[in-house]
């Protein structure tokens, strides 16, 4: 199956954008109880923000695939507001 280039685009950046929501709410969890490491905050914000900028160029270069594009940022968003919800001690 040959891909065209901006199907390849859009793949790199759904797949960076889904490694973007891993590193702001399940990586922090698991470094700290199964590894017992402890970053600061902002470790993980610094890596979630160059995941998504790098996710966004390549969402630019694949313009064919704009409403998906939505869906997945819309999907993130949704996501991450549940897992805050989730998480957050009352």
């Amino acid at each position: 199956m040959k891909l065209n280039l901006q199907t390849k685009y859009f793949i790199n950046g759904l797949i960076l954008l889904a490694l973007a929501l891993f590193s702001i709410t399940f990586l922090p969890m698991i470094l700290k109880e199964k590894y017992n490491i402890i970053f600061e905050n902002y470790i993980y914000v610094e890596f979630e923000f160059f995941l998504l900028v790098a996710s966004s160029v390549f969402y630019l270069f694949s313009p064919k695939y704009y409403k998906f594009q939505i869906y997945s940022v819309l999907f993130g968003i949704i996501y991450y507001s549940f897992f805050v919800k989730l998480y957050t001690i009352q």
